[in-house]
């Protein structure tokens, strides 16, 4: 029998999230960012988020964030970079 979240998490709009996201992480590491956690989805405010724990968290804020907000900390920028540690 199937939940509601599997029926969810199995949704086309879920599966084209989920697939950016992977394809984002790559990104990620490779610009050297690290996380403990950035894979668990849901939706919050209907939007889809994740949410990412980051490894260094003196400079990073955790919490549900959007696959534009992941975008943003590639270059530093956006809701995820604390302000105290943003570039003047």
């Amino acid at each position: 029998m199937t939940t509601q979240r599997e029926e969810w998490l199995n949704s086309p709009q879920v599966k084209k999230f989920s697939q950016e996201l992977e394809e984002l992480k790559i990104k990620l590491s490779e610009s050297g960012k690290r996380w403990f956690s950035l894979n668990l989805i849901e939706e919050q405010g209907g939007e889809i988020k994740v949410y990412l724990n980051p490894y260094d968290q003196k400079i990073y804020n955790y919490g549900w964030f959007t696959l534009q907000d992941l975008r943003n900390w590639l270059s530093d920028e956006g809701s995820i970079v604390m302000e105290a540690a943003r570039l003047p």
